[in-house]
């Protein structure tokens, strides 16, 4: 039988699929062309050899079948020309015109697709910048606190290793699974430098005391915590990074909270101390017993683990202590491994 229109919406259905691609332009042409094919095809074959159509076979109406040789009889030269201008050029007009309707939509879904790649290459050098900025901004502030105390300043770049190395352990244990993605472990460790920020607001008599600390220095350099989260906030509010913002807030204030609520500056207690702040405790602790201050020597990095373990579930998470042991137990070296 030969082609319906029907059949003719049928075959554009190519041509709205090529429109769709980024080589739509030689798509289109390549379904145009077996388009223009199975037209003449369509209508010929059905000619000589489908169904009897009443309309193709005027004159010759009552049989259901025809042997060819009657529709050859049938066809002089003139009837191929009746046939390619009645049947086959409306079938190529209404061919023509729906493809360039798909030659439009395919050029204007090319256009949108280059504005969206520019947009999105604007959008991703927008975020490096930006990124580029933040990163600017936290190492001026680690230097800054690096030329008031040394040992601080070397602590702000460990500790930041200790807590992504711990943050992604962390991450393969159910326990933590669902709470950290791979995004916010990135952030709580470009955020980890900025925990101590808040002791350049702190008197160089308390902060470089050789000595211990009396309970009112000890109380002085206590809001240390919250002044630091008050100058992250002011320093990245502009970033437009809320989770950067968060955590570095979250770390900078709440990294001296203990577990069982004896901490400050607000005494949460367990899962009320943000997660963030609870990894980095256990970073800042370590890093302290390990390494010289004014005030101490560094204790051996196994002493300082059963101090650490001794605090499970006083000062640290249980889960992440028992986090710290598996590392240890595996590797000699263990979270000293993330220090280089």
């Amino acid at each position: 039988m030969t082609l319906t229109f029907h059949a003719i919406l049928l075959m554009v259905l190519p041509g709205i699929f090529a429109a769709q691609y980024a080589d739509q332009k030689r798509l289109l042409k390549w379904v145009l062309l077996g388009s223009l094919l199975l037209v003449p095809l369509g209508v010929y074959g059905g000619f000589f050899f489908g169904v009897v159509d009443l309309n193709l076979f005027s004159g010759l109406v009552g049989k259901e079948m025809l042997p060819l040789e009657e529709r050859l009889a049938a066809c002089p030269p003139g009837r191929y020309l009746s046939l390619f201008f009645h049947y086959v050029m409306p079938r190529y007009l209404a061919l023509f015109i729906i493809e360039i309707l798909l030659f439009g939509i395919g050029r204007r879904n090319a256009e949108m697709m280059a504005k969206q790649m520019e947009l999105t290459e604007k959008a991703g050098a927008e975020m490096k910048k930006r990124n580029d900025l933040q990163t600017m901004v936290i190492e001026k502030l680690s230097s800054l606190i690096e030329s008031r105390d040394e040992n601080t300043g070397e602590h702000v770049i460990r500790t930041r290793n200790y807590v992504g190395f711990l943050a992604r352990e962390m991450q393969k244990d159910d326990a933590f699974r669902d709470q950290l993605s791979d995004e916010m472990i990135d952030e709580i460790e470009n955020a980890a430098p900025l925990h101590d920020i808040g002791k350049i607001a702190i008197s160089d008599t308390i902060l470089l005391k050789p000595g211990k600390l009396t309970a009112e220095e000890f109380e002085a350099i206590k809001p240390h915590t919250t002044k630091g989260g008050a100058m992250i906030r002011n320093l990245f509010s502009n970033l437009e990074d809320a989770m950067f913002l968060r955590l570095a807030e979250e770390m900078s204030v709440y990294h001296h909270e203990w577990w069982d609520g004896t901490g400050y500056p607000e005494g949460l207690k367990g899962r009320e101390i943000p997660l963030a702040a609870r990894i980095m405790a256990v970073a800042d602790v370590y890093d302290a017993l390990v390494s010289d201050r004014v005030y101490k020597k560094a204790m051996p990095r196994e002493q300082a683990l059963e101090t650490i373990y001794g605090e499970s579930g006083t000062h640290f998470d249980p889960d992440i202590i028992r986090i710290l042991r598996q590392i240890e137990a595996r590797d000699e070296r263990g979270i000293d491994r993330a220090a280089g």
